[in-house]
């Protein structure tokens, strides 16, 4: 079990975290936001103990693109999630690079006319499928 209990500054912005596993285990989690009010850095600290910063990258848009942290073996940033947007906005595709080795997962997300998801399609770096998920909708009047 996982809660996040969030605290946020006048104008709605998150201005940090606490992130509670099995009711014993906290993490405190501050964040940075840029002058847009977008979260830019994640400054975790467990048991004492600064975590690796975790860096939010945006596009002209505002659209959430980079999730980014630093990687020890590699001696650089490497990104743990990269999304792409279509044209309104949505998520179309989010790549998931998991810390500590070079396989990926490539998630595709396909909308209805409603703007609804419709599915999710999971790939792995030789572009076999790893799963699907399928959304049906029922509208009540």
């Amino acid at each position: 079990m996982e809660d996040h209990l969030w605290t946020y500054d006048q104008q709605g912005i998150p201005t940090g975290m606490l992130k509670i596993r099995n009711n014993t285990d906290t993490t405190y989690v501050k964040f940075v936001t840029d002058e847009k009010g977008n979260v830019v850095e994640e400054h975790p600290v467990s048991h004492r103990l600064d975590l690796p910063v975790i860096f939010y990258y945006y596009n002209n848009d505002h659209f959430l693109t980079d999730v980014v942290r630093f990687n020890k073996k590699a001696n650089r940033l490497l990104p743990d999630y990269i999304f792409g947007p279509d044209a309104q906005g949505r998520v179309t595709s989010m790549l998931f690079l998991p810390p500590g080795t070079n396989e990926y997962q490539q998630w595709v997300y396909e909308y209805n006319e409603k703007g609804l998801r419709q599915t999710e399609t999971c790939y792995n770096k030789r572009k076999e499928l790893m799963g699907k998920i399928e959304y049906e909708y029922d509208f009540f009047k």
